[in-house]
């Protein structure tokens, strides 16, 4: 934590590395993130935030105001998948088999066992997976051909810090909760991890790659910059009525 004159505090997290210059990551959670070289010393890297801190509340300010505020889920109410607003119906099905989650013209259908109600929100969400896992799966199906490269391994996770990863092994993962994201949003960050087969870096290679097969993908870096705020967002029993 560093406090400047006036006694007021900005929280930051300090990893020092091999690399040259000094730089400073505003999260979609507005926490900041400074990565800085070995050779500096904590004071010298203090002063370098004091410098920017203006810079640093501007950022925080429109990361608050663009964040998404994780919506409470109810009968009737709205739910935005893949950029498409869809009305949320509950259905009590008998069968455990039979818990799913269904998008039906412009309805989120869920159907649920009545005795998961106390666990409806760990239910709801793990549903939602799910149902994104199915679409992810179609999707890197559909880039794989298209771009000439296959993963060994698709997973989707609970990753809370990164929409997208990709191994040296050749597993792409990718976040779950990038349902919440317009589609074109979805398939650039697939396009991204697909990329990273053949490019396990971000250079010029790489992103003239990705440029390849989404000339638009600068917007959707920014895109996720600016409204990414809901990249680790997590069901629980209040979310849920």
């Amino acid at each position: 934590m560093f406090f400047n004159k006036d006694k007021t505090s900005i929280e930051y997290s300090l990893t020092k590395s091999n690399r040259k210059t000094m730089s400073i990551i505003i999260e979609n959670s507005g926490e900041v993130r400074v990565l800085a070289p070995k050779r500096l010393t904590n004071k010298s890297i203090h002063a370098f935030v004091m410098e920017k801190e203006s810079w640093i509340r501007e950022k925080q300010e429109v990361v608050h105001q663009n964040r998404r505020v994780k919506p409470r889920i109810g009968q009737g109410t709205e739910l935005e998948i893949l950029g498409e607003k869809y009305e949320v119906v509950f259905r009590e099905v008998t069968l455990k088999k039979d818990e799913k989650i269904v998008l039906a013209d412009r309805y989120l259908v869920y159907s649920y066992k009545p005795e998961s109600k106390m666990h409806i929100a760990a239910v709801f969400e793990n549903e939602l997976k799910q149902l994104v896992t199915t679409i992810i799966e179609e999707r890197i199906r559909f880039y794989s051909q298209v771009m000439g490269v296959y993963p060994k391994k698709v997973s989707v996770k609970d990753q809370k810090k990164r929409w997208g990863t990709c191994t040296s092994k050749g597993h792409v993962l990718f976040n779950w909760r990038l349902i919440f994201a317009p589609k074109s949003i979805l398939d650039y960050v697939i396009i991204h991890e697909l990329a990273h087969l053949k490019h396990m870096n971000h250079s010029a290679d790489f992103w003239n790659l990705v440029s390849h097969f989404d000339q638009d993908y600068k917007l959707k870096r920014e895109w996720l910059k600016q409204n990414g705020g809901f990249i680790d967002w997590s069901f629980e029993a209040s979310d849920i009525f």
